[in-house]
């Protein structure tokens, strides 16, 4: 309460968390605007998650902490759907979610990769990297590169994450076996910074088959290392198959197999090539850009002028 009369506006993020209620009751209490992100929060499937505690605990808290915010941040078109349908009521903005491009970029080893699977060779190798969840459809890409046809028997599969709550290494290690192509499957566990940006920069395509995702950090981490991407219609990047820098398939074993084939069967100058454009998109994605957008929510909530014109400057707030 002694700490929020210092400021002009309270940003909230996220939901389901007790933190968001002091913030909102004290924002209030002090006379202050505050602005709500919910980081996809609003999903179907994460309403449904934990399903009947949601409904109460949003009946009771969430929904007023939303309907008393000046405005609130969606991160795409999806997730302002999922706002509305929860508030419809809302005043909402759209500003996407963005990344310290600068870190994601800087020069990796090729040692570092040699490393994490020294068994490559340079062999063609496609990269899934996230947690080991059900959502994120890591089984439906191990039974379609198990389809593959023969010509991509040299073709190596890198998964990279860490167990979550509804699947497990132990659990996908048995389907590769199942399926014969354990030598051909290799799972890191969790994996350094370094390693991580190893794993996009030195394997030939990234794959990323959800079910459900609001936005996808990890589709940004590949563009913006030049890693071509395949990924479900369930992500919000029109702007792939648009400007050619990967493709989108349905969330099914069937579609992800033709998926790999057509990336696959491009020549890695093609690859590059596609990866290039994937870089073009990543650079609208830079903090920098974002923060800016962000900025202009706030000063439209504090009907602050803006920036360059008369008048007060909330950067010097």
């Amino acid at each position: 309460m002694k700490e929020v009369r210092q400021y002009q506006l309270v940003h909230i993020h996220a939901l389901w968390m007790y933190p968001n209620i002091p913030a909102a009751v004290a924002a209030k209490i002090a006379g202050l605007p505050y602005v709500v992100s919910p980081h996809g929060s609003l999903e179907p499937w994460k309403l449904r998650f934990k399903g009947l505690r949601k409904r109460v605990y949003g009946a009771l808290v969430e929904k007023r902490i939303l309907e008393g915010a000046a405005a609130i941040i969606a991160g795409n078109g999806p997730d302002l759907e999922a706002i509305k349908t929860y508030v419809p009521s809302a005043d909402v903005r759209i500003v996407p979610y963005g990344a310290h491009l600068d870190a994601i970029t800087r020069p990796i080893s090729r040692e570092v990769f040699d490393r994490l699977w020294p068994k490559a060779d340079g062999r063609r190798v496609v990269l899934y990297l996230g947690r080991l969840d059900r959502n994120k459809g890591v089984d439906l890409l191990i039974r379609a590169f198990s389809r593959l046809p023969s010509q991509f028997a040299d073709v190596l599969l890198l998964i990279v994450g860490p167990d979550s709550y509804n699947m497990s290494r132990s659990e996908l290690l048995t389907l590769a076996a199942d399926l014969c192509i354990q030598d051909r499957v290799r799972f890191t566990g969790m994996v350094t910074e370094e390693e991580k940006l190893a794993a996009y920069e030195y394997s030939d395509i990234y794959v990323l088959p959800s079910l459900s995702e609001n936005f996808g950090y990890t589709v940004l981490e590949s563009l913006a290392r030049g890693t071509p991407v395949l990924i479900s219609r369930a992500l919000p990047w029109p702007e792939v198959p648009a400007e050619r820098a990967g493709l989108v398939v349905q969330a099914d074993v069937g579609q992800l197999v033709e998926g790999l084939i057509r990336l696959l069967s491009l020549e890695r100058s093609d690859l590059r090539a596609m990866g290039e454009r994937g870089r073009a998109i990543a650079r609208r994605y830079d903090s920098v850009n974002v923060a800016d957008r962000i900025m202009r929510v706030y000063e439209s909530v504090l009907r602050w002028p803006r920036r360059g014109t008369r008048g007060r400057d909330p950067r010097g707030a």
